[in-house]
């Protein structure tokens, strides 16, 4: 048993069709989706970009390794950001910014630790993420390569933000 990245077509939902696939050497955790980039949290694999834009033939990319588990990844125009999870010594364990501009080349321009094992998920809005891991982070993300706490709360270990980026809704083991 392999890893697969499969493109469905659901113009009827009652009859979905696979249009693509690209085998795969990793498990992803968390898909995120701009244009035709499908960026992917890959685990032990980081970050890793696709071109879909023919869905018959998904490409991947470009990979950039993380040091412990990329579990999780939302999109702000030009960046990926990454929740990372691991117990490896050197790893962030938090949030990791990528520059996503160049695809074929993404790098990583900031980073977010929130100690212990890491981060769970991740969520943005216009200038903002939205962290889990041993709470709520609430970063401003105005400048990048320097992630700044704006806010906290003790809860949230899934997040999802609303379209306005008014309301942010989040699970968590109480």
């Amino acid at each position: 048993a392999g890893y697969a990245l499969q493109v469905l077509d659901v113009t009827d939902p009652s009859q979905p069709s696979i249009l693509g696939r690209l085998d795969l050497d990793f498990g992803v955790r968390k898909l995120a989706l701009s244009g035709s980039l499908l960026v992917a949290a890959g685990g032990e694999a980081g970050l890793v970009l696709f071109d879909v834009a023919d869905p018959s033939e998904p490409v991947e990319i470009s990979r950039h390794g993380a040091n412990g588990e990329a579990v999780a990844v939302a999109l702000v125009p030009g960046l990926a950001l990454v929740a990372e999870h691991g117990q490896a010594e050197q790893s962030a364990r938090g949030l990791l910014v990528f520059d996503i501009s160049d695809p074929a080349a993404p790098e990583l321009i900031g980073t977010y630790s929130v100690g212990g094992e890491g981060a769970e998920a991740v969520a943005a809005f216009a200038k903002y993420a939205f962290l889990s891991g041993y709470g709520l982070h609430i970063l401003d993300l105005s400048d990048p390569t320097q992630p700044i706490q704006v806010g906290s709360e003790r809860a949230g270990w899934e997040l999802a933000v609303s379209p306005s980026g008014r309301r942010l809704y989040t699970f968590d083991w109480l």
